[in-house]
């Protein structure tokens, strides 16, 4: 009866030493989550003015770790609906918004930005709308404005789509 008394008092208290041990951690995050603002953790990583991941005057850098989890896990549950815009205006996220736009020169990537997430797939469109011969020529080295070719001449800084149009009913007509 000795063995089993012992052994059972044995058994709860390793029970009971886990289950502490779990309400302490639970309870350490959520009293860290709960009191350290984005802003804080901003400022005491060293990542500021151009390595700062948070738009400056941004509302987001004064909540709390809690509060920005709470609200994206709830976006989450949406973010098919959302714009890349509008995640970036919520999370403070602009300035690196921007900078992805304008990643590869010549291209306006913007347009994406406003459609819902779930669209963007079927909108590259837009992307492509916005690219003209100029900006071919630049990316890969090519100055359209030398050669002779008056329909490449004319189209040279309209959108792709409008300028390949151009160019194949000029052939069509000169066949």
């Amino acid at each position: 009866m000795k063995v089993l008394k012992g052994t059972l008092t044995f058994v709860l208290g390793m029970i009971l030493g886990i289950i502490l041990f779990i309400i302490a951690i639970v309870g350490t995050v959520y009293g860290v989550t709960t009191r350290i603002t984005v802003g804080d953790l901003q400022d005491k990583t060293g990542l500021t003015g151009e390595n700062a991941i948070f738009d400056d005057g941004s509302e987001i850098l004064d909540k709390t770790l809690w509060e920005i989890g709470t609200t994206a896990i709830g976006d989450f549950g949406n973010v098919a609906n959302m714009s890349l815009r509008e995640i970036a205006e919520k999370y403070g996220l602009n300035g690196k918004l921007d900078k992805l736009g304008a990643i590869i020169d010549g291209i306006d990537f913007s347009p994406i930005f406003e459609v819902p997430i779930s669209e963007i797939g079927s909108s590259v469109h837009l992307i492509v709308e916005g690219i003209t011969l100029d900006d071919i020529g630049t990316l890969t080295g090519l100055d359209f404005s030398t050669y002779d070719i008056p329909v490449i001449k004319d189209n040279l800084y309209n959108s792709v789509t409008k300028a390949l149009d151009e160019v194949l009913s000029g052939i069509d007509a000169e066949i």
